[in-house]
């Protein structure tokens, strides 16, 4: 079956909307081809593409707020991976302010403070700086606590 023949069955088969697709498609100066006639037609009545770009828009502006201390590395990198699938599905990408002010967004209290306290948003640092200062304190904290553990109970006059 040749493409002419795809375009005229799928033109016998069809009928409104579809029809006027393929009737435009023809009247632009395309040639009458069956396969690009289905593709148009999978563009234009996909209705789980919209439904899917805002669910993964809403996942990347309203990321779940980081509960535990130790996966913040974990929560920030699949978030970055995910705003990294929206620009190159979508073709739209945060800018670093927006990044920063979502991140800011994921905190706990006692993070989104340590942020403030060392001045990262009055002093304009860059959200690669604020993703960096955010590990790495929330590395330190969860390494004293594990310290804090550790001596919890020890004696120092004893030597236990």
């Amino acid at each position: 079956m040749c493409i002419r023949d795809r375009y005229g069955l799928l033109v016998s088969l069809t009928d409104g909307d579809a029809k006027d697709i393929l009737k435009r498609m023809v009247e632009s100066g395309e040639k009458p081809d069956g396969f690009r006639g289905l593709a148009y037609f999978q563009r234009r009545c996909d209705t789980s593409s919209a439904s899917e770009m805002l669910r993964n828009f809403h996942k990347v502006l309203f990321p779940k707020r980081i509960a535990s201390w130790a996966e913040v590395g974990s929560i920030i990198s699949r978030w970055e991976l995910d705003a990294a699938a929206i620009r190159s599905k979508y073709g739209e990408e945060l800018s670093p302010n927006m990044k920063s002010a979502i991140l800011l967004g994921m905190l706990d209290e006692e993070l989104h403070r340590a942020v403030l306290q060392r001045g990262a948003v009055r002093d304009s640092m860059a959200y690669s700086e604020i993703r960096d200062f955010v590990i790495g304190y929330a590395k330190d904290s969860e390494s004293r606590k594990w310290e804090a553990k550790a001596y919890k109970g020890l004696n120092p006059v004893e030597g236990r």
